[in-house]
């Protein structure tokens, strides 16, 4: 029993330093954001570097994470603390197959180099093809054991072109063969039917006991889905799909109807204003 009240005790621990600096950082990035709004350099060299990791170009930075991403030293800082995640919550460990659904321009990737150097079994999936070409000519062409996929998924916000219906997308993955599922950011800007068919193959995909990350806007006592809600976020909605918000009994039932259990639902605990954070798992008898 004094183990596993340890063990517990550990993992309390890892999750609110976890946590607390993600809300650290975000205050200290915006303060210098804040002070070098006049003076920083928007856009980036092609090949910048940046703490010996490769640094996307700040207009495609912008058009995906947002301003805050634009400073270097929060770029960087933000993905060692997903990396971090990965193995304070979701049960990383060398050799552990991480699927990353809208690995955007890799910026998990950037934190698992640093965290676990080039031993790692990673899959990135990307719809916007600008994104996923970034990743393959900096990340994957010199760390192969990082991989990408570009799979061309309409979104009304990221890629409007896409060929493929977002409701039935097929993850390129095998049954069964992911023990990490980490979802950020995608729920947030993702009409209903996507986003239950995302958690559909997620079940399919995710092995026994593996566990699945995800960020979402969910609130209690909301409408099923709003899009782009009034006086809820305190930023301009001005593009389509900017906050998709969910209500939680909606998403609760999709999680029910795969076979997933709530590990972990942090409320509004994610980087982003109102953003909440779930873990998820799916049992072996789902």
């Amino acid at each position: 029993m004094g183990d596993m009240a340890t063990m517990q005790q550990n993992d309390t621990a890892a999750r609110l330093s976890l946590r607390r600096g993600a809300g650290a950082l975000m205050a200290r990035a915006s303060r210098k954001l804040a002070a070098m709004a006049n003076a920083v350099e928007w856009e980036s060299p092609a090949e910048a570097v940046h703490w010996g990791q490769r640094m996307p170009p700040r207009r495609l930075r912008d058009h995906l994470c947002g301003t805050v991403f634009l400073l270097d030293d929060f770029y960087v800082q933000s993905a060692v603390v997903e990396a971090t995640r990965l193995s304070a919550q979701l049960g990383h460990l060398p050799g552990t197959a991480v699927l990353d659904v809208g690995s955007g321009l890799g910026r998990l990737v950037t934190g698992m180099l640093i965290e676990f150097g080039d031993d790692v079994d990673y899959l990135g999936i990307e719809p916007n093809r600008e994104f996923y070409e970034w990743c393959v000519s900096h990340l994957e062409s010199e760390h192969p054991s990082y991989r990408f996929r570009h799979i061309d998924i309409a979104s009304e916000l990221y890629n409007p072109q896409g060929a493929v219906d977002g409701a039935e997308v097929v993850l390129p993955v095998p049954d069964a063969s992911i023990d990490v599922v980490y979802c950020w950011g995608v729920f947030t800007n993702a009409i209903p039917a996507h986003v239950a068919r995302y958690i559909s193959e997620f079940a399919r995909v995710i092995r026994p006991g593996g566990k699945v990350f995800f960020t979402a806007y969910v609130e209690d006592d909301c409408p099923e889905v709003t899009f782009n809600p009034e006086d809820y976020v305190p930023f301009d909605l001005i593009v389509p799909l900017h906050v998709v918000r969910y209500s939680t009994e909606w998403l609760d039932d999709q999680l029910r109807t795969h076979g997933f259990q709530v590990l972990d639902h942090r409320y509004h605990g994610g980087m982003f204003p109102m953003q909440s954070e779930y873990t998820v798992s799916r049992t072996a008898s789902s």
